[in-house]
């Protein structure tokens, strides 16, 4: 599984493996925006397409 995330003002793909090491380097912080592709539906992508780590489902890693 891939995670994509903002770095910046590029964003950049990571493996699960990979972003747990960024996360544990502080290479990147719970507030880093994440894009969610769990979204279900019109709303959800407008309001949560784009979230910090802490406000997602990756939050467990943190």
């Amino acid at each position: 599984m891939k995670v994509a995330y903002l770095d910046g003002t590029s964003i950049q793909i990571a493996s699960m493996n990979h972003f747990s090491s960024l996360l544990q380097t502080n290479k990147i912080s719970e507030d880093t925006l994440i894009f969610n592709n769990l979204v279900a539906n019109l709303d959800e992508f407008k309001s949560s397409w784009k979230t910090p780590i802490k406000n997602s489902w990756l939050a467990s890693l943190i």
